[in-house]
């Protein structure tokens, strides 16, 4: 978590850099964050929408990457329907977390592992 912002319930400050449509109904954010960032696999964020409210999504972007996250929407109610249709280029949403515990993936390794994932 970044030092200047300590408290997982504060908002960090994240620029869209980047929209892209994967479908009709899907889309990449791609975030510039304000201050570093940090999160394991199997963490969610709350995304914040000023002015509308936040959601949770999981970051379809890979841990390790600490100035940018990339977050895949699918359009499916009226949050993720105001980013589809309002949100653009430049602008700036806020990002809260990371949370959950994730996955341990360093106690994975040497093993055989069965993954099985879903949704967007």
């Amino acid at each position: 978590m970044a030092e200047k912002y300590p408290n997982v319930y504060y908002p960090i400050p994240a620029k869209v850099i980047d929209i892209i449509d994967e479908t009709p109904t899907i889309k990449t954010y791609k975030l510039k964050l304000d201050e570093p960032f940090t999160f394991r696999a199997g963490q969610f964020v709350q995304l914040t929408v000023p002015g509308y409210g936040e959601a949770p999504f999981t970051p379809s972007s890979r841990p390790g990457t600490t100035d940018t996250i990339e977050i895949t929407i699918l359009e499916a109610g009226r949050l993720t329907s105001i980013l589809h249709k309002e949100t653009k280029v430049g602008d700036v949403l806020g990002i809260r977390g990371p949370f959950g515990k994730g996955y341990p993936l360093d106690k994975f390794k040497g093993h055989e592992v069965l993954i099985i994932g879903g949704g967007v």
